[in-house]
């Protein structure tokens, strides 16, 4: 839910429409549901992950797709979810060239990106919202569009 309020927030700021806002919306409740497939010694693991563990982490996205596919009225909700993995130099889960990263699923993976940065995990604490947007800033250009970074700035801590 909070990566939806996050999302939904850019998108009010950037002006998306309401067709979209919705699409969005649902993307955001779903983009995780690929996790049921991960096995939780994964999930929750203290500390470090292994190449093979990280490996297997990374089919969420897919297996979440492959859960969801049934639904042919959400087509555009599963593929926005299937690429939040996705990053804005294209070496994300997928390696999307960033013509086939949708603004929809940008916009996810700022927000998904955000609330796993101030939220606590059992290998870390979570990080302030100060830090996490300067850890986003950071990351302008390569992990994340510019745009996006700056809506979130707005919506969540001021202009930065």
């Amino acid at each position: 839910m909070r990566v939806e309020k996050y999302a939904l927030l850019m998108a009010e700021d950037l002006g998306l429409s309401a067709e979209d806002r919705q699409t969005l919306s649902i993307a955001a409740k779903l983009h995780d549901i690929g996790k049921i497939g991960i096995p939780g010694s994964i999930l929750n693991k203290p500390e470090k992950l292994t190449e093979e563990e990280y490996r297997i982490i990374m089919q969420h996205p897919d297996k979440g797709a492959k859960i969801l596919a049934p639904l042919k009225y959400m087509e555009a909700a599963i593929e926005v979810a299937r690429k939040h993995h996705e990053r804005y130099d294209g070496q994300g889960y997928l390696g999307c060239a960033r013509e086939d990263f949708p603004v929809l699923s940008q916009i996810l993976s700022v927000a998904d990106a955000f609330d796993a940065m101030t939220s606590s995990r059992a290998y870390r604490g979570g990080m302030t919202v100060a830090d996490s947007l300067n850890e986003m800033v950071r990351n302008k250009g390569t992990q994340f569009n510019p745009v996006l970074v700056d809506a979130l700035c707005r919506v969540v801590g001021g202009n930065r």
